[in-house]
């Protein structure tokens, strides 16, 4: 056996790389600086984002962005669990990182690394009667269940409702959580955050994918853009753009959510995933007047439901998650592992310690066993071929026919 693999520190890092950028390599590069000889693991969004957007490229071109900058091993995080709330996606990501038997470390982005999170992590875990009853009252006056949440922490904790503002502490506390509640053995390291915010529009070297994304579509030659991206990442989505897989608008979502809205009943919508609280009437009511998918969109946000939850629901809809088979998915877990790309680092760490995964870790979606396996790689499966519907040059059989990457 090689010396190096008996018991490297394997730090695990939860991301979307849409794109990856220089934010994400410098969090790369302090995650690896802190556990020196470290081999790096990424839990990659597949198809579609935690905040419902589908990739600018598929979830291999961004895999091949993570090897090429300094990750070693990527396995998908499964559309069931990437394109949900902060629970289910911080919850599936360090079933992932634990259960594979590879990881001893998570790492994370937050906006203040020094921020005690230990008193809002006791208040959650706990639940006293004081935090149910003002999050029931929240929830009673049309908040969101983030936002009511936040609030009642506040009245317990000050301070905390301005903590969980930031996407980036809510998901590090939401993998603090998953962590506790399961007794997972992975070692946090807190990284204060890098660059823009992701609603920051600010050009720069250290800009968000947003500023990114919004630049390309405007022009793909905006000089600040390939300042913003590690030489890897621009070249991948070149080549994507001259190959027709580049996605940068979502209207192509919208004749088909249209359609869909068009034939659907009431109670039929009731019977998909996260339809709750008379968000069916919204629907039904907003498609038929909106000029557009971003309008529909703007038309739904409300007091109750965020952005980032409508555009969820929206593409569960589309790849018709029905409300049981979440449920089931949700209570059991991520089933099985499965692997988008690696390095021979990786590689090599996979044959030495790989067996002591307690899930299967795969390759094809088709070697997934299970009745709950089996659903999840059918949504991976739907989800795909409905992000191959957005692209120029779509591919049906693209999920089918790819094999893992090695850099």
């Amino acid at each position: 056996m090689n010396s190096r693999y008996i018991k490297p520190p394997v730090v695990g890092i939860v991301a979307e790389y849409n794109p990856f950028h220089n934010g994400h390599r410098l969090h790369m590069e302090a995650a690896k600086a802190s556990l020196p000889g470290a081999v790096c693991i990424v839990v990659l969004s597949s198809s579609f984002t935690q905040r419902g957007i589908p990739g600018i490229v598929d979830k291999w071109a961004r895999a091949r962005m993570a090897l090429l900058n300094g990750a070693d091993l990527v396995f998908e995080l499964p559309f069931l669990f990437a394109c949900n709330a902060a629970p289910e996606f911080g919850g599936g990501a360090t079933d992932i990182l634990a259960r594979s038997g590879l990881a001893t470390h998570i790492a994370f982005g937050m906006e203040d690394n020094g921020y005690d999170i230990s008193t809002i992590l006791d208040i959650l875990i706990q639940e006293p009667a004081s935090f149910k009853q003002r999050l029931q009252q929240g929830l009673a006056h049309g908040r969101s269940y983030p936002k009511a949440a936040a609030e009642a922490l506040e009245s317990l904790h000050p301070g905390s409702a301005a903590f969980l503002s930031s996407p980036n502490n809510a998901l590090a506390l939401s993998y603090l959580l998953h962590i506790h509640r399961r007794g997972y053995p992975l070692a946090p390291v807190p990284i204060r955050r890098s660059g823009g915010g992701y609603h920051e529009l600010t050009p720069g070297p250290l800009s968000s994918a947003t500023a990114i994304r919004s630049a390309l579509r405007e022009s793909w030659d905006t000089p600040w853009t390939k300042e913003a991206m590690p030489p890897a990442t621009r070249a991948i989505l070149d080549e994507a753009k001259t190959m027709g897989r580049l996605r940068l608008d979502s209207e192509p979502l919208w004749p088909l959510l249209q359609f869909l809205l068009l034939h659907t009943s009431p109670e039929d919508l009731r019977r998909f995933a996260g339809m709750d609280e008379g968000m069916e009437n919204l629907f039904l009511r907003h498609y038929t007047v909106a000029a557009s998918y971003e309008d529909f969109i703007g038309r739904c946000v409300c007091a109750r439901y965020t952005r980032s939850r409508i555009q969820r629901q929206t593409i569960r809809l589309l790849a018709g998650v029905d409300r049981w088979s979440a449920l089931a998915v949700s209570r059991t877990g991520v089933p099985y592992i499965r692997l988008l790309g690696c390095t021979p680092k990786g590689r090599e760490l996979l044959r030495e310690r790989g067996k002591h995964s307690s899930i299967p870790i795969i390759t094809r979606l088709a070697a997934a066993k299970g009745p709950v396996g089996k659903l999840v790689a059918d949504a991976e499966f739907r989800a795909s071929k409905l992000y191959e519907l957005l692209i120029p040059e779509p591919d049906m059989r693209r999920e089918e026919r790819q094999r893992p990457c090695f850099e």
